[in-house]
């Protein structure tokens, strides 16, 4: 119902999220590995790679147990808010 507004919403939202991400990676990696010990540097630093990668499996899990699970109008009434539900669950872990 806002016309134009909703994909360039929708776009100025994924850019600003893109260049957050893209910004955090380098100070992540550097602080991971600044804080290890001296033998550790490549494990601890590859925690933020790997844990990436994990995220996204899990959310291609998720997306592919709600289409087989749901049926696609209970999916695009309110199923799609699942995904969305279980990542506010997880933030209180996060920290």
């Amino acid at each position: 119902s806002i016309g134009l507004w909703a994909p360039a919403l929708v776009l100025l939202g994924r850019l600003l999220q893109g260049f957050s991400a893209g910004a955090e990676m380098g100070g992540v990696s550097v602080y991971l590995a600044e804080m290890a010990t001296p033998g550790r540097r490549g494990f601890y630093a590859s925690w933020q790679s790997a844990s990436q990668q994990v995220a996204i499996v899990a959310a291609a899990a998720i997306g592919y147990a709600l289409n087989q699970l749901m049926p696609p109008q209970d999916l695009a009434q309110w199923g799609w808010r699942i995904p969305f539900a279980i990542g506010c669950v997880i933030i209180p872990f996060i920290f």
